[in-house]
């Protein structure tokens, strides 16, 4: 009978540690996903810094790489009123001007694995803007640089939420009442994700 239960705690034994080495070898594919971030965004002009921050749109995709790296396209959209005054800072002139952006993304994840339940991610990209002057009904298109830094909580999943910063630096319209030749946009969002 001692023999028989010896035998059997060391079989268990045998089973739960071969158990607990299948479960630290599993791997949890990465994934794509398909993003809808809003949030706000300001801008560096001073013909804009006393109309506040903008609302702030967008949606993307990511596309794994590699278990650290992904790349990730990225659309969104922000408008701000700027104005025009003169040396006395007396108002001349205002006028909304909206700012899309299309951009290429190499996001780092790090050291956590896939479908970790919190994934810190950084990010460099260039991507193509345009100013839309809705009083002028005139658009210009530039380029841009821009960085971003997040973090990926994963309730389940298959879905993803993240909260993020990003700065844009982008070249300017060369068209009043934008006066900057590099304009800054930083913005702070919150995204929901799908995985797949």
């Amino acid at each position: 009978m001692r023999r028989t239960a010896c035998a059997a705690a060391i079989f268990l034994l045998v089973c739960a540690a071969s158990e607990g080495r299948a479960q630290s070898l599993t791997v949890v594919p990465c994934r794509a996903a398909f993003g809808a971030a809003f949030g706000v965004s300001g801008t560096g002009d001073r013909a804009a810094e006393q109309t506040g921050p903008s609302r702030d749109a967008g949606a993307s995709f990511e596309l794994p790489i590699s278990s650290q790296w992904s790349a990730r396209a990225d659309f969104g959209t922000a408008t701000w009123t700027f104005q025009d005054r003169d040396p006395w800072d007396v108002l001349l002139g205002q006028e909304r001007v909206r700012v899309d952006r299309l951009t290429l993304s190499a996001i780092n994840h790090g050291p956590q694995s896939c479908g970790a339940p919190l994934r810190v991610f950084v990010g460099l990209g260039a991507g193509v803007y345009r100013y839309r002057f809705q009083a002028q009904h005139a658009e210009t298109m530039t380029g841009g640089l821009h960085g971003v830094f997040g973090v990926d909580v994963l309730p389940a999943e298959s879905f993803a939420i993240a909260g993020e910063i990003g700065i844009d630096a982008v070249g300017g319209p060369r068209r009043g009442p934008v006066f900057s030749t590099v304009l800054w946009m930083i913005r702070a969002t919150v995204s929901a994700k799908l995985l797949f």
